[in-house]
């Protein structure tokens, strides 16, 4: 049985680095891209939440400053 006291969004280092690359260019995609049924978020709003999931540990701080100079954002995270 799931011990739901887990995490369910594995942590950024129990990821290998193409997973984790992935993982963040994929949630800047679907976070800037429009929908049917959402508009697209802007660059800035998008470089805050990876920041603030990098915060958290979801995601790897030196890959989402990378990720985000890909995307034009020089400003440091």
């Amino acid at each position: 049985m799931k011990d739901w006291t887990e995490p369910v969004i594995p942590l950024a280092d129990e990821l290998s680095i193409p997973q984790r690359m992935m993982a963040c260019v994929d949630i800047y995609q679907a976070l800037t891209e429009s929908r049917p049924y959402k508009q697209g978020m802007s660059h800035e709003k998008t470089r805050h939440i990876l920041q603030d999931m990098s915060d958290k540990g979801w995601l790897d701080p030196g890959i989402v400053q990378q990720v985000m100079k890909c995307f034009g954002s020089d400003a440091s995270l």
